[in-house]
């Protein structure tokens, strides 16, 4: 997570499933901060801010969180989203407050001490929502500064934590086939836990061209907990509610029912 993406769409649509999630919850969030720009060009759509369709799938959150991202370009930043209370009071982040330097994803040598860390702060979280840059890397090797590892995953489960994270399809598979695997790596790492996704797609205008491009985000949740599974359930039907051409949803395997 980086400064450039705060109140982007992901953030609006994040927030809005997070909200569903915890409103009951003791929840932790992991950012996987990483400070300064990368150069890239992502995290420029907050269209969605100027759209006030979108304030139909959470009205509170659309205004707070629609203020925010037509600001100032220094005051967007992952410690300013934390500072806007868009969460439950008792909601963890990590880092936190003035720790984001100090705490920002480390190098590969550095990672296990960072992670007992993280763990140690966690002990009434119930759901942990993990959100690096590029999602998580489910293969048993060391990741990169801007994915989740395997080891997080699995640390988090051993503790009987539910974990939810956000990640991007990629252009090498299909997108059923990816998903295919990913849930097989996660249901062998917690067998009896509920895992589904939440497949959320927002059209973004093209950069060169007229019309609107697809951006899908895929919402990963590992649970033991009904009512999560519930809420997740109960978030997806809202999006089925909204207004034409804004958000759409499908959960992931298709026997989940709503």
């Amino acid at each position: 997570m980086r400064d450039q993406y705060s109140g982007d769409i992901s953030d609006f649509v994040k927030f809005a499933l997070l909200r569903a999630l915890a409103s009951n919850k003791a929840v932790a969030i992991w950012w996987y901060y990483i400070a300064g720009h990368d150069g890239r060009k992502d995290g420029h759509h907050k269209e969605w801010a100027d759209d006030p369709r979108f304030a139909t799938l959470d009205r509170e959150l659309f205004d707070v969180l629609a203020s925010f991202a037509k600001g100032p370009e220094h005051s967007r930043t992952v410690r300013g989203l934390e500072e806007l209370q868009l969460l439950p009071v008792g909601t963890m982040f990590f880092p936190s407050g003035d720790s984001y330097l100090e705490h920002q994803v480390p190098s590969m040598n550095e990672r296990t001490s960072w992670l007992e860390f993280k763990l140690r702060q966690i002990n009434e979280c119930s759901l942990v929502f993990l959100d690096p840059d590029n999602g998580v890397h489910l293969v048993d090797r060391e990741p990169s500064r801007k994915h989740a590892s395997l080891r997080d995953v699995r640390a988090l489960l051993e503790k009987g934590k539910s974990i939810c994270y956000i990640t991007f399809p990629h252009r090498n598979a299909k997108h059923e086939e990816q998903l295919q695997i990913k849930h097989g790596i996660l249901e062998a790492l917690a067998p009896g836990r509920q895992v589904m996704t939440l497949r959320t797609v927002v059209n973004v205008p093209k950069k060169l061209q007229r019309g609107t491009s697809p951006r899908i985000r895929w919402f990963t949740l590992v649970t033991d907990d009904q009512n999560l599974v519930d809420a997740m359930c109960r978030f997806a039907s809202h999006i089925d509610t909204q207004p034409p051409k804004t958000i759409s949803a499908k959960l992931y395997p298709a026997t989940i029912s709503l």
